[in-house]
């Protein structure tokens, strides 16, 4: 192909393998807790994800709540942090060279 869709084509496709060749890694990690009915989610710690579930007579229908909201982008095989994110947190680490992704 000639002319711009070759030009784009070609651009697309030499980044995908530059991604590909730099270990593109995207982690994204949503869960929560889910307390049944007659139970609601308490702090157990200082630290915003730390909640269990204990017994409440005030509650009667199931509870859920978020423990952890992480997004991240590392291109692992030169040990680069593009960004990630703790959105419970609010917490955010711009680019960072030698950061080792232990998952």
């Amino acid at each position: 192909m000639k002319g711009p869709t070759g030009r784009v084509l070609a651009t697309v496709a030499g980044g995908v393998l530059l991604a590909f060749a730099l270990g593109f890694r995207p982690v994204v990690e949503y869960s929560n807790l889910r307390c049944a009915a007659g139970t609601v989610p308490r702090p157990v710690s200082v630290a915003y994800w730390a909640v269990r579930c204990e017994p409440s007579e005030a509650s009667s229908e199931p509870t859920t709540v978020p423990t952890r909201r992480y997004v991240g982008l590392f291109l692992t095989n030169v040990d680069v942090r593009v960004f990630d994110a703790d959105l419970l947190a609010d917490d955010f680490h711009g680019p960072a060279l030698n950061i080792r992704l232990g998952r």
